[in-house]
């Protein structure tokens, strides 16, 4: 083989070397390129509610949709209308319920999952199990049953003729409620202290340590990952329930978010849409607030949760 020959067939293998190249370039391209356009539509789909929302808080009349994408005039009427109801009794009422709701139900959930963790006792194996299962059947269904145990300890817990828990009371409805999640959220706290090394808790016995010191100075400092998911789903699903809390408090005084706000399209004259939407921007501040403020422990708390090594 001459050198001009071979000169010839390694340009030839060099020229097609770099046309593969240059079609892994394209297709990686491709693909990039895909991948983006979905992302970006997601993201757009995802988005267009919370847009359409904001932008009927901003218009005027009471109908949801306008002609155009954007208001011709912007109007702050509605958030003015908006807090000169009974918006802000509604807000505190929703802090009050969520905040109780959510630390009752992850102080038992935790310490449920503490005993089904590490203690050893009779049918252990089956006694979460068999509360999960309960748990499949939807709430509405318990609805009738929550309605009658509240009027049964309202005739019963009533002290100098006030009622202390029973319908109508922010007692009745915390009881109620805090005991929705009780059983999923004892499972993923169970998991996630599976996870935990028992040298820990032992050493700390060694040195005298109770079980309840045990868990405040031990457990409970790494297990806050799990503590902050558990209170942010609990706190986000208790700040939107609205069925059993329209059944059990009657008083507008006494109404969360959810309830109240549902005057303004279930208006007996007129359905008031911007308010509303006005009422549903604002509300959500509250929601961001607390998700920014634990989002940090929410992956690293339902992975080490939802998984045992």
């Amino acid at each position: 083989m001459t050198s001009a020959t071979y000169a010839e067939q390694r340009a030839a293998i060099l020229a097609q070397r770099r046309e593969v190249q240059r079609r892994r370039a394209r297709r990686r391209l491709l693909v990039r390129t895909i991948k983006r356009v979905v992302i970006i539509a997601v993201i757009v789909a995802m988005l267009s509610p919370t847009y359409l929302v904001v932008i009927a808080s901003l218009s005027k009349g009471g109908s949801f949709f306008s002609a155009s994408l954007w208001p011709k005039t912007v109007s702050w009427a509605n958030y003015d209308t908006l807090f000169k109801s009974d918006f802000l009794t509604w807000t505190k009422n929703s802090a009050i319920v969520c905040f109780s709701v959510a630390f009752l139900s992850t102080l038992c959930s935790g310490l449920m999952g503490y005993a089904f963790s590490r203690m050893r006792f009779a049918l252990r194996k089956y006694g979460l199990m068999a509360m999960l299962l309960v748990q499949i059947f939807p709430t509405v269904l318990a609805i009738p049953a929550y309605y009658y145990l509240l009027l049964w300890m309202q005739n019963h817990f009533t002290i100098g003729g006030h009622v202390v828990f029973g319908l109508g009371t922010y007692q009745g409805l915390i009881l109620v409620l805090a005991g929705g999640a009780l059983a999923f959220n004892s499972w993923l706290f169970k998991g996630y202290l599976d996870n935990l090394p028992k040298e820990l808790e032992e050493a700390a016995s060694v040195d005298g340590a109770r079980r309840l010191q045990t868990i405040r100075h031990v457990i409970l400092p790494l297990a806050k990952p799990i503590v902050a998911t558990i209170f942010l789903f609990t706190f986000i699903g208790i700040y939107s329930e609205y069925a059993v809390t329209s059944i059990v408090m009657n008083s507008s005084a006494h109404y969360t978010l959810p309830v109240g706000m549902r005057g303004f399209i279930f208006n007996e004259y007129s359905q008031n849409w911007t308010i509303f939407a006005a009422g549903a921007v604002v509300a959500s501040l509250p929601i961001l607030l607390v998700f920014l403020a634990m989002q940090r422990y929410l992956v690293s708390g339902l992975a080490r949760g939802a998984v045992k090594s």
